[in-house]
């Protein structure tokens, strides 16, 4: 079912379609191959087509990567979901893969979040607002990395053995971690500290393995299969 149609001054007609349970915006223009692409914040689906692509075609083409856009859409509003949080008492919010209660704790001294058992307590001035708050509980994550990530990279540049020269912590939209191979640098995304410790070594190991092989090909899969055997099932645990 067709909900929006339009055309723009390129030359590209875009329309939003009802494909299965999705709501797809399709666009024709002038490529060879068809795209798909799930985007943050909402893992909203758009699909780029040849302008003689079929109905039927697009129709199929989707249904057949229904498994792939509920695995992206899952992975893209997982690391997403804490923009909706309103830091109050009693919320959840997730560390090394647990869920943790939020406790909010009005004092008049530093400001700043612990773990208290099966609990994160914040300490925050009396009217902080939500973004402060959410920031307290970034540099948390933050700093809890910052004593677990060291302990897997020594780990693993010493079983690769490999030099490292620079590694840090950044928050990212669309990717878990990402390697400049030319200064040996690697980032690992913020929202890792949601994500249990295998989860965070997967990673590293993912990144580090990129040193020997820029590509996700065969090559690449067979070292990750002689480092990591169990990389998949990580993986996958990683994205849902």
């Amino acid at each position: 079912m067709n909900l929006i149609k339009n055309v723009n001054n390129r030359g590209v007609c875009s329309k939003t379609e009802i494909i299965g349970e999705y709501e797809v915006e399709v666009m024709r223009k002038n490529v060879k191959n068809i795209r798909l692409a799930v985007y943050p914040p909402d893992a909203a689906l758009k699909l780029s087509v040849p302008k003689y692509v079929s109905d039927d075609t697009i129709k199929n083409f989707v249904l057949s990567k229904s498994e792939w856009i509920k695995k992206q859409r899952e992975r893209i509003l997982s690391l997403h979901w804490i923009a909706k949080k309103e830091f109050v008492t009693g919320e959840y919010h997730y560390f090394l893969g647990k869920k943790l209660i939020l406790q909010i704790i009005e004092t008049d001294k530093k400001p700043g979040a612990t773990l208290a058992g099966d609990a994160i307590e914040m300490r925050v001035k009396r009217n902080f607002s939500r973004e402060r708050k959410e920031k307290l509980l970034m540099e948390f994550y933050r700093e809890q990395l910052k004593r677990i990530i060291p302990f897997y990279l020594d780990k693993w540049l010493k079983i690769m053995r490999i030099e490292l020269s620079e590694w840090s912590i950044k928050k990212m939209k669309s990717r878990w971690g990402s390697c400049i191979l030319r200064s040996k640098k690697i980032t690992l995304n913020l929202d890792l500290a949601m994500k249990s410790e295998r989860c965070i070594e997967y990673v590293v190991v993912h990144e580090l393995t990129h040193f020997f092989e820029r590509k996700h090909d065969a090559r690449f899969k067979a070292l990750m299969d002689k480092f990591l055997p169990d990389w998949r099932l990580i993986k996958a645990e990683l994205n849902n």
